[in-house]
């Protein structure tokens, strides 16, 4: 008995580290963008147009371009077409959840 409540313990401290594992907080510094023009390779696009049409916002990050959804555009709806840094946890392998958002100095690199 006492090794099976052992074995409950363990595997449920486990089952909460693992839990606890997804929800870093992640920092990515890219383009507030929208889908439509992140699809065409236009990260540093702001027509907001799109977004009335039906597009959804987007970070496209700086380090491999890759296209982030946003779960909460609320949040970056201010900053399209700005180059920000953003500390989010991500919702699945394609959609952050913003915590928090800031301009980022632009060196004219981008």
């Amino acid at each position: 008995m006492k090794r099976k409540t052992t074995i409950l313990i363990a595997a449920l401290f486990l089952v909460s580290a693992l839990a606890a594992g997804q929800t870093k907080t992640l920092k990515k510094t890219g383009w507030v963008s929208d889908s439509v023009c992140a699809a065409k390779g236009d990260k540093k696009c702001s027509n907001r147009e799109h977004i009335k049409q039906g597009a959804n916002l987007v970070i496209v990050t700086d380090a491999d371009n890759k296209i982030w959804l946003v779960k909460n555009p609320s949040k970056v709806a201010d900053f399209q077409g700005a180059h920000v840094i953003v500390r989010a946890v991500a919702a699945d392998q394609n959609t952050l959840d913003i915590k928090s958002i800031a301009k980022a100095k632009t060196t004219g690199k981008q």
